[in-house]
This record gives C-alpha cells, structure tokens and sequence, in this order.
C-alpha cells in the first residue's frame, strides 16, 4: 500500500473543492492568497485536526520546513521568527538541527505546543500547495 504523503493531501483537498466554476488553479491561487489561517482548508481547521496532521506527517513535515530553510537561506531561527511569536531561546536554536530544535520547542513550551504543531501543519500544507501550483501551472 501507498505511504500517503502532504502532497496526497493537498490532491484530495482540491479535489474535494474543485467545482464548474470553481477550479483547481483558482482553489491554490485563493489559497496562495489567503491561507490555511482563513479556514478554507476544513481539515485543518481546529487544533485537534493540525495537532492529528503533525503527528501523522512529523517527519514529511521536518524535510519541508529545512528545504525551505536551505532554499531561502534561513536557520531555524531565522525561520521561527515569522512564527506567531513563540517564545524562543534564540541562542539554544541556532545551535539545534531542525528536528532536535523543533521538537524541544514543543516539549519545552508544552502550553503552547498544539499552537506550534498548527502554525507547522499550516505552513506544510501550503508550502505543498505552493510548490505543486508552480510546478504544474508557472513552467
């Protein structure tokens, strides 16, 4: 059976969306636009669901946010800093790998910990979206 990937996700989501009127460009342009934040994504909408999608996709999750980095040329610092302000040790970050990093970030703030896996699951499934509208509608 087929590991079923962020990428599987997105697919699903579009075409749960996808109407006459409504197409798939439009729907990851909409999302490009207003974010998983505006709930246009039902499924990750409460915390309950991002928190179930961080856990399922953790690791998919981890490689998304350091090719990001390495694309852009971020640290995890440098990356968490757009992060809804969480609270960090910046000195203990930049010394941390990505997984280490973003894993003692939730164990250490564990108040805030289902908020930090929401931002994550936010920023997977529209940095999957993105990607997959660029490759299949800009080249």
């Amino acid at each position: 059976m087929k590991k079923v990937t962020i990428l599987d996700e997105v697919k699903n989501w579009i075409n749960d969306e996808v109407e006459d009127t409504y197409s798939e460009k439009k729907i990851l342009e909409d999302l490009h636009q207003h974010g998983c934040v505006s709930g246009m994504v039902g499924e990750l909408i409460y915390y309950s669901d991002t928190c179930r999608f961080y856990n399922k996709y953790r690791k998919e999750i981890f490689a998304i946010i350091e090719n990001y980095c390495v694309d852009c040329g971020y640290n995890l610092c440098e990356f968490l800093s757009g992060a809804n302000n969480f609270p960090m040790d910046k000195s203990e970050l930049q010394q941390e790998s990505f997984v280490t990093g973003i894993s003692g970030l939730i164990r250490k703030h564990s108040d805030i910990a289902d908020q930090i896996k929401n931002w994550f699951s936010w920023f997977a499934f529209e940095e999957t979206a993105f990607k997959y509208y660029s490759e299949k509608y800009e080249n």
